[in-house]
């Protein structure tokens, strides 16, 4: 309780930045308070005002739009790689969980991923042999790959050394600025698409309008998620519980139509054809998601909620017991017997 003649101390312990740029960032001198939160608060909720604003067509838009911006941004790092051909070596090495026997034409190895893609490399890779860390002098020419653990061997241009279990494996391969962006620039497009449909989901989760429902079988539960569960789908290729493959009222999602389409190798014809390629992809899925998205509210698109799961929110994946997963015909079982017991 406050003392007569002592004056309330005003709440500065928390300040929101108020500076352009500043965002919501903290001044450095004061520490949390409730006031502080509730206008950190406040300052969110006029974010997701502004953003239900806008009409479901104008926000597609401009998320379709800043990606095509940020993809062109980063196609031109791509570019920019398989022009300067930069290279450099690495040094790959593995062990033997097997014994390799002379004239084999497979090794099996712990890892075998490092040494190049699935299938036929598109270089052979000499690799050397080592036993405790001291070098054989064997050498083995690997031609290419069989899952994650099996390295093929040619017998004609190779070695002919047999080899322990615990044997080391190492070579050392030349890698070019080309194969190491064709390797990240996939990560970005799942990263960036998989981004574009959770700002699209969060829109309409905090539209101020009443949603469609799924197209559920009747006395099951239900809410209004059958916009948000198609957009992310048409997106990502997968539904928003991340339990079920979307079937039926879904075609390719963006992402995986963006990842089929092969990089280009070299900044002139291919990589035309790769444009060309990518437009048609997300005019696509724009498309796609813009009609689907009226035929919904319309009520002429039935999108079917996800498959149901148990009272633990988990599919019957093994993460939980078969006995509760079953505990309906279990007891079902139970009681008749318990019935014609007491019978």
């Amino acid at each position: 309780m406050r003392l007569p003649g002592s004056r309330m101390r005003k709440d500065r312990k928390f300040r929101p930045g108020t500076e352009a740029g500043q965002g919501l960032g903290l001044e450095p001198r004061v520490l949390l308070s409730a006031a502080g939160a509730a206008a950190a608060r406040r300052q969110a909720q006029a974010l997701a005002r502004a953003d239900a604003r806008m009409t479901p067509t104008a926000k597609v838009t401009a998320v379709f739009n800043a990606f095509a911006t940020d993809f062109a941004a980063t196609e031109k790092g791509y570019i920019k790689a398989i022009s300067e051909q930069a290279s450099s070596t690495v040094t790959l090495s593995t062990t033997l969980t097997q014994p390799y026997a002379a004239g084999s034409a497979t090794m099996v190895v712990e890892d075998a991923t490092a040494f190049g893609p699935e299938g036929t490399f598109s270089a052979p890779v000499v690799a050397g042999a080592s036993i405790g860390g001291v070098s054989t002098g064997a050498q083995y020419v690997l031609t290419g790959r069989s899952g994650t653990n099996t390295l093929i061997v040619d017998i004609t241009s190779s070695s002919q050394t047999s080899l322990p279990a615990g044997a080391g494996l190492s070579a050392t391969i030349s890698a070019t600025s080309t194969s190491s962006a064709a390797s990240i620039f996939p990560i970005f497009i799942t990263n960036r698409t998989n981004q574009m449909a959770t700002e699209l989901v969060r829109y309409f989760n905090n539209l101020p309008a009443k949603l469609p429902y799924f197209n559920a079988p009747p006395r099951t539960p239900n809410n209004r998620g059958a916009i948000q569960s198609f957009v992310y789908s048409s997106l990502t290729g997968n539904t928003t519980n991340g339990l079920t493959s979307p079937t039926g009222n879904y075609a390719i999602g963006l992402q995986q139509a963006l990842l089929a389409i092969p990089m280009p190798a070299t900044p002139g014809g291919d990589l035309t054809v790769y444009n060309a390629a990518v437009t048609s992809a997300v005019q696509q899925a724009y498309l796609q998601v813009l009609n689907g998205i009226k035929q919904i509210y319309a009520g002429k698109l039935r999108v079917n909620i996800p498959a149901s799961n148990n009272r633990f929110g988990a599919d019957a994946s093994g993460s939980v017991p078969s006995i509760y997963l079953d505990s309906g015909s279990s007891g079902g079982s139970s009681g008749g017997s318990s019935g014609s017991t007491s019978g």
